[in-house]
């Protein structure tokens, strides 16, 4: 069970999304108990303006009481702006004024940005049912791949910037715009002995995931056993391990601190 539906399990009467088709080729969805609650706990940090962040919930045991005590306005919230000084839209606007990286670099930004809008629209079904809503809704899918193609052209940019980076000797800036970039979408809880993470409904990680899933299904659903059909059953946000994705979380903490990010041997700085 994930996280999200645990938190919301105790609202649940067994409301699930209808199914006629058992390859998933129709799709009658309605919504589950608990969705409005979900969209609740994730809207402080999730938003147009704000993509992800840090709850800092040293009283909760585990992320689940930091979910129920960030619903309830207990803990506090420090949202991440792409915006922001020295956050990925300011580096990659400063890279394009000094003629650094693509000339294009912005307008890949925004395409990604109003690909995100696009979904972010949807956030409460993403949350709640995400297999059927890719595989019902042609819409939807067509968002999905958008963003997703979005996101990796957007990759791709920024790392071309960040080998230049690092040719100049801006390495403080190059690990700011990578580690900055990887943190968006996501939001970590510093609980009281744990550091955990969940994907954000825009993700591009949870749309992927989603997307593939109702792609299989639709494609080979009647050949799937009952054991890989369950690993299919739709859930809400993803949790992300601390071990997989350490180095986001430090650059989350660090972030959310105020810390200086490290350099080694930098002599100037391009950004």
């Amino acid at each position: 069970m994930s996280v999200l539906r645990q938190a919301t399990a105790d609202q649940e009467d067994d409301q699930q999304p209808d199914i006629e088709d058992e390859s998933l080729g129709v799709v009658t969805a309605k919504s589950r108990a608990g969705a409005s609650e979900v969209a609740a706990i994730i809207g402080p940090v999730v938003s147009e303006l704000h993509w992800g962040g840090v709850v800092v919930a040293h009283t909760a045991p585990d992320i689940v009481d930091a979910l129920r005590q960030l619903g309830a306005g207990d803990v506090e919230a420090v949202p991440f702006d792409p915006r922001a000084v020295d956050w990925p839209y300011d580096l990659l606007s400063r890279a394009v004024q000094r003629g650094l990286g693509s000339s294009d670099l912005l307008s890949v930004w925004h395409n990604y940005e109003d690909a995100r809008s696009a979904l972010l629209a949807r956030a409460s079904e993403l949350v709640s049912y995400p297999l059927l809503l890719f595989a019902g809704d042609e819409e939807a899918h067509r968002q999905g791949e958008k963003l997703l193609s979005a996101y990796d052209v957007l990759l791709n940019k920024v790392q071309t910037l960040a080998t230049e980076l690092r040719s100049r000797g801006s390495i403080d800036a190059n690990r700011r715009l990578i580690g900055r970039l990887l943190s968006l979408d996501l939001v970590f809880f510093l609980c009281d002995d744990d550091v955990s993470a969940l994907t954000a409904p825009t993700h591009p990680f949870h749309i992927w995931r989603w997307l593939r899933l109702a792609e299989l299904l639709r494609d080979h659903g009647r050949d799937l056993s009952a054991e890989e059909r369950e690993c299919t059953a739709p859930g809400s946000l993803d949790t992300v391990s601390e071990s997989h994705h350490a180095a986001a979380v430090r650059n989350a903490a660090r972030a959310v601190a105020g810390a200086r990010w490290p350099s080694r041997s930098m002599s100037h700085s391009v950004l």
